[in-house]
Parts: C-alpha cells; structure tokens; sequence
C-alpha cells in the first residue's frame, strides 16, 4: 500500500548539516540518506516544531532526528567512554520484554519493569557503574522496546562474575512477573566483553540505525519507506511520533554507580 506525496506545501529553508563536531570514529552509520529531500519530507511531515526546522544552529536534540541521532550518540560515548576504559571488562546485557501492537504498550511495560529491576538500588550495589540505553523495533509480532545494558565491575573474579550473570536476568523477569509484563530468561541476552570500547559503542548505536535481524524494522528503516510512499510506515512512524509529541519527556538512557550523572532524555 503505498500513500501519495502530498500537495503542495511549504519549502522549507535548507541548512547545512555536513559538519559535526564528532570524531569519524564515534559517528554512527546512517541507513537513511542524510539529504535535502528528507529535510523538506520530515518539514511537511512532523508535528514537532523543533524536529521540523532542525539546524546545525538550531538543533532539535531529539534521538529519532536522523541528523541529531549522530551527534547526541557520539555526545554519548565521548561522556562515557574515557570511564568505561578504567574498567577490565564489561557485562553487555540486552533486557527484553514481550511484544506489544501499541507503542504505547510496549514503551510503558519496558519502562515500569526497569523500575522494577533497579529498585532499592538493586544494581547500583552489586555493580561500580552501569548505564543503559533503549532501542525500539518493529515486527509483525508488534512493537518490540528493548534495553541494552553495560555493566562494569572493578573486580575479575569469576565467582562474583558468575553470580551478577545469574542474578541479573532473574531479576529481570522476576520484576516483570511482577508487573504482568511478559518476559522469559531465554531472551535476555547476557555476557561478559573484554572489548569495553566495541560494548560501549554497540550499546550507544542508538535508534536511528539499521536492523541485523530479519523481519525487524528499526525507526530509521520505518521512516525511509514512509519517506517512499509506504502507508503502514507511515502509520507506524506517525504512531510513535504522536507518542514523543507529547511534552513530556521520556528517559532514553540512565546511569548508576560512577556514571550517576550521565543520564539523558528526549
């Protein structure tokens, strides 16, 4: 089902957007043209007045912003890179839970389990720091939001080591139980990485990349075929930007332990 180019409309000013302050090395790969016919589409196209006329001089911030996604994720891992790197090794962990056909569904029951996960501060006792990040796909099981997690710790012995990788996904689906989310221990993918810089830019990507999992969609493929005249794109992505219209801000990423402080939203 493919939609028609509206009629029409406003032109709007053109900026240059080449430049980024960011090292070659910490800027994510885009699956999206960074053109100006997707300038002037996101310009007739969002409801969010600061995403519309985003600019290198103005920009809008937001993590679903093709050009902002690069420069808030390379903020990222300059903030907490040179950290991270004191530490041996890191716990590279994915949280999932079900699927939802709503977005709304599906941000909210990822976002109370997390609550549930960290409280007490569960996590921030048995780690020296940890920071995530959420990362949203789309399926024909439905809206999938998901956490990447990193996890650091001062000490290497395998007996704490081995604990940590038991007790976390328990705790994890033990709190969705909780919460009458869906969750099972086989789908929470959690392992030990000595590359601590490879984890921190796997677990920064953001959400503006591309899917390495067939029949999954990220936000930046949903917009290229709503960019193309696909309908059901364009439903799921006017979906999701009705959701983050809304002036309340949401948590993309949190911090704990020496990272306290890192946090950001959108």
């Amino acid at each position: 089902m493919v939609i028609a180019p509206p009629e029409g409309g406003t032109h709007r000013v053109q900026f240059d957007r080449s430049s980024l302050s960011v090292h070659l090395n910490d800027r994510p790969k885009s699956v999206l043209p960074l053109t100006a016919e997707l300038q002037q589409f996101i310009f007739e196209h969002s409801d969010m007045k600061a995403m519309k006329h985003c600019s290198k001089r103005n920009p809008c911030k937001r993590r679903f912003c093709p050009w902002c996604a690069r420069r808030v994720t390379a903020s990222t891992r300059r903030s907490v890179q040179p950290l991270a790197l004191t530490y041996n090794q890191a716990i590279a962990w994915t949280s999932t839970t079900e699927s939802f056909e709503t977005f709304d569904d599906g941000w909210e029951a990822q976002r109370t389990v997390a609550t549930q996960f960290l409280s007490n501060r569960w996590l921030t006792k048995r780690t020296s720091a940890w920071m995530r990040e959420t990362e949203i796909t789309h399926s024909a099981a439905g809206w999938h939001v998901h956490t990447h997690w990193l996890l650091f710790l001062e000490t290497s012995r395998h007996a704490e080591v081995a604990l940590l990788l038991n007790d976390v996904p328990n705790r994890w689906c033990d709190a969705a139980r909780q919460k009458g989310v869906g969750a099972s221990l086989r789908g929470q993918d959690i392992k030990v990485h000595s590359d601590v810089h490879g984890s921190v830019k796997y677990a920064t990507k953001g959400i503006m990349t591309a899917s390495k999992r067939e029949g999954q969609q990220t936000l930046a493929e949903i917009l290229a075929e709503y960019q193309k005249g696909d309908a059901d794109a364009a439903g799921l992505w006017l979906e999701f930007a009705k959701f983050f219209a809304q002036k309340k801000r949401r948590n993309w990423r949190a911090t704990g332990g020496a990272f306290r402080g890192h946090g950001g939203k959108s």
